[in-house]
């Protein structure tokens, strides 16, 4: 039984040229579009740029991702740890202002996720995740984006329905939090305490 010859670790192509380039889709490839946002997809790197498969079932074939993407993989930012306290406030507006399901989806991450999250069931997130929570709120803020309590669990935006914007604070998502830390503090403040 031999091997497979090809498959998407062995996406290759020859140029007019005769060099041989490789696709390669790893973490420093993945801004192709120029967005800032990660995409599926990378670009086309020359086989130069890739190591060899050492041993196992790839053995002497080219690695899935060139060396700067690997290196960037077990050094760069992108392996570091953030602490939970350093975006807590970021995930928390974002769920007040959008709800916990659509939060989840804009984060990709799951809704699990996000209950452990905020429950204080995580310690850190990984880099790229921070910056993406922050990215995100980012957006969110420069649209001014709310969403109404009931349209949330109605499920208007998924349903294709026109969304009723929050009239009230009541409206809003999750009402408590800083509003009521707010009207301790001027309590505090007329009582003297």
């Amino acid at each position: 039984m031999g091997r497979k010859q090809g498959g998407r670790y062995q996406r290759l192509r020859r140029l007019e040229d005769g060099t041989a380039q490789k696709y390669c889709a790893g973490p420093l490839h993945r801004l192709a579009n120029g967005d800032g946002k990660y995409h599926i997809g990378g670009t086309w790197v020359d086989v130069a740029e890739f190591r060899m498969q050492k041993s196992g079932r790839m053995e002497g074939r080219l690695r899935a991702w060139c060396k700067a993407c690997e290196s960037y993989q077990a050094l760069g930012r992108q392996a570091m740890n953030v602490p939970r306290s350093l975006v807590a406030f970021a995930v928390e507006e974002l769920v007040r202002r959008l709800g916990i399901m659509e939060t989840a989806r804009r984060l990709f991450k799951s809704q699990q996720w996000i209950y452990q999250f905020r429950n204080q069931r995580i310690a850190s997130v990984r880099y790229d995740t921070a910056v993406d929570i922050v990215q995100l709120l980012a957006e969110v803020r420069a649209k001014d984006e709310v969403r109404s309590r009931r349209s949330i669990r109605r499920g208007s935006h998924m349903r294709g329905e026109d969304e009723s914007p929050p009239a009230h604070v009541r409206d809003y998502y999750r009402p408590q939090g800083d509003l009521d830390n707010e009207r301790e503090r001027q309590s505090r403040k007329r009582t003297g305490r």
